[in-house]
């Protein structure tokens, strides 16, 4: 019975681990094969991706140093020596001007006392003067200090301011046939429109004042007025 079982045991063993042996030797085979050949293929791979990246890095590395070439050669040419010149225009100078309105008299130009209906200044001239250097144009109106009486004396009395004398000019106002500026009106409105003045020339007003026959007053009234000269440049 021993000898059986050992036989049986002998066979068994010896049946199972030729079995065994070449059943598992072909795997231990392939096992070994594929980690072999599959080490390459993972080591490509990684070889192929450090490549890559330090393919963009030298691009990079290629694209700042044409830029830092660039720049360096544009500052080389800035930097270069080359011929030049100067010329200065000096002294531009500037000074501004004047308007310097002057009249031949700023006081009293036509004055009556005791007016009665009919009576009259008389035409009295009045020399206006650009005495500045820009031209101008200036206007006349009339301010009141005193206007007294019912009406008012200044509504009573009647203005008149003419140019120079048409045909005596050089005894400017004696025939006071100038060209009407302001025609016989109210004293206490009188105005001119704007006249023109070259510089450093001059023209002739004549002023007259009348107490018109017509009038019935006032009485014991007074008027005090002030013609006023505004020059402004042309």
């Amino acid at each position: 019975e021993r000898q059986t079982c050992r036989k049986v045991g002998t066979q068994s063993l010896g049946s199972n681990a030729p079995k065994r042996a070449r059943t598992a030797g072909p795997p231990k085979r392939k096992a070994v094969s594929a980690s072999l050949t599959s080490t390459p293929s993972v080591v490509g791979r990684q070889t192929w991706e450090v490549l890559e990246r330090a393919s963009h890095m030298i691009k990079g590395t290629l694209a700042l140093v044409m830029v830092l070439g660039v720049i360096s050669g544009l500052g080389a040419v800035s930097g270069q020596a080359v011929f030049t010149d100067q010329e200065t225009v000096a002294d531009n100078t500037f000074t501004t001007g004047s308007v310097d309105l002057v009249l031949g008299t700023t006081s009293a130009l036509v004055t009556f006392t005791d007016m009665a209906p009919g009576d009259s200044t008389g035409p009295q001239s009045l020399l206006v003067t650009n005495n500045g250097s820009i031209d101008f144009t200036y206007v006349v109106s009339t301010t009141m200090d005193t206007d007294t009486g019912t009406p008012p004396l200044g509504d009573a009395l009647d203005l008149t301011i003419k140019t120079i004398d048409l045909t005596t000019p050089g005894t400017p106002c004696d025939d006071f046939d100038g060209t009407t500026l302001y025609a016989a009106a109210d004293l206490n409105n009188g105005a001119v429109a704007s006249r023109a003045l070259s510089a450093s020339a001059s023209e002739t007003l004549c002023f007259q004042v009348d107490f018109p026959s017509a009038a019935t007053g006032p009485e014991g009234a007074s008027a005090d007025a002030n013609f006023v000269f505004d020059a402004t440049q042309a």
